[in-house]
């Protein structure tokens, strides 16, 4: 009985070993080397095992992993991070089962490469749609921002990453999940026999990194000639640090001068001033058309400092609807006014006139507006207490077209691409932006909702992948961190969480017309390759349902 024990404990063990690995592997760990291992005792265990072993299997995975990894879910509600592990573990069992299946059906190694498309294929399900987390994924263990100015440092660091410049995140995700399977085959193989055919796995990854070294260092050749031929321009990001769960519509003057004085702090070294999402948690809009001196001081920041200015707030918009009641026979007028939130960034020039507006188009489930709304009204109630009701999701994306005067000289003409918030996740959000002729990305966000260092890097990891993506330098300015300036050499320039301050760095104008290989076929490819897979595991599955039966 305990030999019998110890056999159970020993097989699970694999799937602990993977769990813990892949959570150390992340950027907030620093163990980049780790993502290219960690699914290897799971996979192993996979090829190995029984269905209900692997399902037992991907359960234990699952808790330890995710609740290790999102464990700041729990900052918004105690049951909120029970409520994300039931469908975290649906989208982590399914390749691992389907993997048994296939490797039942066809029990050799060989059979396993088709285990980084089927993940890939749940990371892209899972990151899909207004219904949404793409955060943490398998691409993300390996974005390591470098600081060094050492080529051999630059080069092995950014090797992995550096095909999202034609493959994208999930292409990424395909690469680290297919070193993990090259590896599992190769130790299979190895215990059968050794011979110079055995090795091919590791030479598969050899390639697949010595690929990745070369092709980094085009990147880093192109984006050197860019920079030195291009317009460079000083951004301030502001970071004020305000607790996100302070009171709404709170007219908060005190707030409003902290605003102002980072502003104009920034102002003094930089060209334009960028703050972060929902800067102000009032509607500056609304108060203005009200004559209330709040919203006239809020517009008046950059017209004071003399400088452009993005701000950002719930923009309020206002309009009256007529109806008609039947009361005993008679139809009574009755008049409505509506009342429509949006999450806005405005561009401001130096003189305080609107050049363009922005509203979000992606909003976030849970976050910014209800699903089942109906259904669960103490749900509706507890969201509009904090981002004041439902937030409507805006219709187009606009480009900011910031000017930059300079004294002397000739003013400078930026296409900026505001983005919002998690917006800065999808790659294809900032990918139509490339193309529309942004250059630059600009993002503004809010993680001081999760309290948390652990999330605020997790997004920081994943929206630097949209700078290899388009080859444009991203913007990042945050509440409570993490504040950036990401270039596409996987440079960094950051200031600390957690803290009221502002970051000024000197940004490189791209060219408009720069295009990556992935702006030009996007996930074409890869999407391609994930469907392709998904119908011969989905049939092969069918083939052995029936063969059971």
């Amino acid at each position: 009985m305990n030999m019998k024990f110890i056999k159970v404990v020993y097989r699970y063990s694999f799937w602990v070993l993977s769990a813990i690995l892949l959570y150390f592997s992340f950027p907030d760990k620093g163990i980049p080397f780790l993502g290219l291992v960690s699914l290897v005792p799971a996979i192993y265990r996979t090829y190995k095992d029984g269905y209900i072993s692997v399902l037992m299997g991907t359960l234990i995975f699952s808790i330890v992993f995710w609740v290790l990894t999102v464990d700041w879910f729990t900052s918004f509600h105690p049951l909120a991070l029970f409520g994300i592990l039931i469908p975290l573990y649906l989208y982590t069992m399914f390749p691992f089962v389907v993997l048994a299946m296939i490797s039942k059906v066809h029990p050799k190694p060989i059979s396993l490469i088709t285990f980084p498309f089927l993940w890939a294929g749940i990371e892209f399900l899972r990151g899909s749609g207004f219904w949404s987390l793409p955060l943490i994924y398998l691409a993300h263990t390996q974005y390591h921002f470098i600081f060094s100015d050492n080529l051999i440092f630059k080069l092995v660091n950014g090797a992995i990453p550096s095909y999202a410049n034609t493959i994208g995140v999930f292409g990424v995700s395909i690469l680290v999940a297919l070193v993990n399977t090259l590896v599992t085959i190769q130790i299979v193989k190895l215990k059968e026999e050794i011979s110079i055919k055995s090795f091919i796995p590791s030479l598969v990854v050899l390639a697949i990194i010595l690929g990745g070294v070369v092709n980094f260092y085009s990147i880093i050749e192109w984006y050197n000639k860019e920079e030195a031929k291009a317009e460079k321009v000083k951004f301030g990001l502001i970071q004020p640090n305000f607790s996100p769960w302070d009171k709404l519509l709170a007219g908060d003057f005190e707030k409003l001068n902290e605003v102002k004085e980072l502003f104009s702090k920034a102002s003094k070294e930089a060209d334009v001033v960028v703050s972060c999402e929902s800067i102000l948690r009032d509607p500056v809009n609304y108060y203005v058309s009200r004559g209330r001196r709040f919203g006239i001081e809020a517009m008046s920041i950059s017209r004071i400092i003399k400088k452009p200015i993005v701000l950002t707030f719930p923009y309020l918009e206002t309009y009256v609807t007529n109806t008609f009641v039947d009361i005993k026979g008679k139809k009574i007028p009755i008049s409505q006014e509506i009342y429509d939130y949006y999450n806005a960034a405005l561009l401001l020039d130096e003189e305080g006139k609107e050049l363009a507006r922005y509203f979000k188009v992606h909003t976030v489930p849970f976050g910014e507006w209800t699903p089942f709304a109906e259904y669960v009204p103490y749900l509706r109630e507890t969201i509009n207490a904090i981002v004041g009701g439902d937030l409507k999701p805006g219709k187009e994306f606009v480009i900011f077209s910031i000017q930059v005067k300079r004294v002397g000289g000739p003013t400078v003409i930026i296409n900026a691409a505001p983005i919002i918030c998690f917006e800065d996740l999808y790659p294809y959000i900032t990918k139509r932006y490339s193309l529309m002729g942004a250059q630059i990305l600009m993002n503004m966000t809010n993680d001081g909702w999760a309290n948390s260092i652990k999330s605020q890097k997790q997004h920081l990891v994943a929206s630097a992948y949209r700078v290899l993506e388009t080859g444009r330098p991203l913007l990042r300015a945050t509440n409570t961190g993490t504040t950036a300036i990401i270039y596409p050499n996987m440079s960094i320039k950051v200031i600390d969480d957690f803290k009221k301050s502002y970051l000024v760095g000197e940004v490189p104008i791209i060219n408009k017309e720069t295009t990556t290989p992935f702006m030009k076929f996007g996930d074409t490819i890869i999407n391609i390759l994930i469907m392709v897979c998904f119908v011969l595991s989905i049939s092969t599955v069918c083939i052995n349902v029936q063969r059971l039966r």
